[in-house]
């Protein structure tokens, strides 16, 4: 599984959608994104500055808040599957065949890393801007302390620990506190800024898609199915057609339990995406 969720959640195929508050009755305008390939995923770093990656190596770069979007070439023609901002200037993407591409130009030129061929990337975080992790297939984890240049594997846990699990989301509620979720339920938790990682068990063996985690107490998970969220959370009909209501908790990271009502989501598709610095739900 290539994570073809995100293809279909993140943005739309051929087209990049931006809100425009100007005309808050329209919501949201579309846009022809100059590309017939598929985008995958979206990073603004501030109001203004954003990048979007997608398939055959597309990078677009947008400085006035998404109204037009200009190509960055970075030579390459693998599939890009995600991108953080750390500023302005320095972003990393990560995609297929184990290739994590950095620059440091804001998009002039591109830095090809390829940490491993055999295995696809789909996640990447920055907690600060030394320090970045990647997960991807086959359990794999990667870890950089020097803003992206270099990378090495993450080694506790082993990834033979975690060979059969497809690692898919990361994220960060500062630089100490992480977690990394994946395939047959799986969560990874850090508290020493992705070091050393823990496993968090839960009563489930469906696959995880991504985390959200506004603060160091709480993280919200979705995946298969609509939302997974807690083991105690209860659903009931949704006014959407086809659709859920589910009381979603989050997962108290102190206690390493999943308690408390926190929210309550309506999804009619068979995953979703998340914003993950706000925590808010795509659908």
């Amino acid at each position: 599984m290539k994570q073809a969720s995100r293809f279909c959640n993140l943005l739309a195929v051929l087209l990049i959608i931006v809100p425009v508050r100007t005309f808050a009755q329209q919501g949201w305008v579309k846009q022809e994104s100059g590309s017939g390939t598929w985008l995958s995923d979206v990073f603004f770093v501030n109001g203004t500055t954003g990048m979007v990656v997608g398939e055959s190596g597309l990078i677009l770069r947008t400085t006035n808040g998404g109204a037009t979007w200009t190509t960055s070439n970075a030579g390459v023609y693998e599939t890009l599957l995600d991108i953080f901002m750390v500023n302005r200037d320095t972003a990393i993407a990560v995609g297929a065949g184990g290739l994590i591409l950095r620059t440091t130009n804001g998009g002039n030129t591109w830095q090809q890393t390829r940490v491993d061929p055999y295995r696809w990337l789909y996640s990447v975080w920055f907690p600060r801007p030394a320090l970045g992790i990647v997960v991807g297939e086959s359990g794999a984890m990667f870890r950089s302390t020097d803003g992206g240049a270099s990378w090495s594997y993450v080694t506790d846990p082993p990834m033979s620990y975690l060979s059969g699990v497809t690692l898919t989301g990361v994220a960060f509620a500062d630089s100490l506190s992480g977690m990394v979720v994946g395939s047959m339920g799986t969560i990874l938790r850090t508290t020493d800024g992705g070091g050393t990682w823990y496993s968090v068990n839960l009563t489930t063996s469906q696959s995880l898609m991504d985390v959200a985690i506004p603060d160091p107490d709480y993280a919200t998970v979705v995946g298969e199915g609509g939302a997974w969220l807690s083991p105690r959370a209860t659903t009931q009909p949704c006014n959407r057609s086809g659709g859920r209501r589910i009381a979603v908790s989050p997962y108290v990271v102190s206690g390493r339990t999943w308690e408390g009502l926190y929210a309550r989501l309506c999804w009619t598709s068979s995953s979703m995406s998340v914003n993950r610095r706000g925590g808010k739900i795509t659908m």
